[in-house]
């Protein structure tokens, strides 16, 4: 079984996933592939790998989507930047920004978010790694859109800080995807509930930032 996950994902949740999957379904060989959302629904459809955990799916005949659970994504910057307790768009969209190419989905969502406000979404600095983006924070040459698991780390140690966007809040969906082709499989109902256990501690790292959805099914 070739799976697909997000780095983010792979850094919050990856160990437990493995260890899940070879508990509750020993006799099948596993892989990890780790990629962004979009590069993971691509493989899919490719049939470079039989499952992804990714953000945003679009709704397209030859996948079947399970949503999971919707996550409030966080602005990161320097520490100096100034202690509060939340951030509006309009203000996160005021500063120098680094994001991924156009089409990630934190940075889909974000300039969805901006034209919703009648704004644009500048992108000062477009990279498209994740470690890099939080090496500018550091630096305090430009700021960014993450989910929190990905500078949860930065976070504790007082590297990075994060608050959380509102007015409005920038949130995105996590689904189980697969092809809707595929003949359904004697593990596809533990490879579920590992998922599904494997979620617990990301949903409690991330506190109210998550809003579980689990059982939806389109």
């Amino acid at each position: 079984m070739r799976f697909g996950i997000t780095p983010a994902l792979m850094l919050a949740i990856g160990p437990d996933l493995i260890d899940l999957i070879q508990e509750t379904v020993p006799n099948v060989s596993f892989s990890l592939v780790e990629a962004m959302s979009h590069v993971l629904v691509a493989n899919l459809l490719a049939d470079e790998i039989d499952d992804a955990l990714c953000y945003d799916a679009q709704d397209q005949p030859q996948l079947n989507r399970r949503a999971l659970l919707q996550e409030d994504l966080v602005f990161v910057t320097r520490p100096d930047f100034g202690m509060r307790r939340q951030i509006g768009l309009g203000d996160v969209l005021d500063e120098t920004l680094a994001m991924p190419d156009e089409a990630d989905t934190v940075r889909v969502a974000v300039a969805r978010a901006a034209r919703e406000l009648g704004r644009e979404l500048k992108v000062n600095y477009e990279v498209r790694s994740i470690a890099a983006m939080k090496r500018l924070a550091q630096r305090g040459s430009a700021s960014c859109v993450l989910p929190f698991a990905s500078v949860a780390a930065e976070v504790k140690t007082g590297e990075l800080i994060a608050f959380p966007i509102v007015q409005p809040p920038i949130r995105r969906m996590l689904y189980l995807v697969s092809p809707t082709q595929r003949a359904p499989r004697r593990c596809d109902t533990a490879l579920l509930a590992a998922v599904e256990a494997s979620l617990d501690s990301l949903v409690v790292m991330l506190g109210r930032l998550a809003h579980p959805l689990r059982g939806d099914v389109d």
